[in-house]
């Protein structure tokens, strides 16, 4: 193999590994945006595309790869993230509602008023 052979091959890594981490990046900058703004619907298609368009376009298309990995140690702080509006939908339209967030991102929730309370653990 020739100087030239080796340096081409190197160039070529070179590009498909910085359009890897350019892909990476892309993802965490949308997800950081989706967050700030406050679209979480958007945020729950970055998190599982694949269960995305299932759920929500009705595709069952062949599964993407997923860059949730990426962020798959900040699940607490996602799970908080996400519930916060959940939380105050049901608290607005149902008086009875109650939770407790006993861990970050980890919710009991109670439906009921006086002796009635229904117990669901998230």
């Amino acid at each position: 193999m020739d100087m030239n052979e080796q340096n081409d091959q190197f160039s070529q890594n070179d590009s498909i590994l910085s359009s890897a981490i350019d892909h990476k990046l892309d993802y965490l900058n949308q997800l950081n945006e989706s967050i700030k703004s406050g679209d979480d619907l958007k945020l729950y298609q970055l998190i599982d595309a694949n269960r995305y368009n299932q759920e929500f376009k009705g595709e069952t298309a062949d599964p993407q790869p997923q860059d949730f990995t990426l962020v798959s140690d900040l699940d607490a702080e996602l799970s908080h993230h996400l519930s916060n509006q959940l939380i105050n939908y049901l608290g607005d339209t149902y008086p009875f509602f109650y939770y407790h967030e006993y861990e970050l991102g980890k919710f009991n929730i109670y439906f009921g008023t006086g002796g009635i309370t229904a117990y669901l653990v998230s």
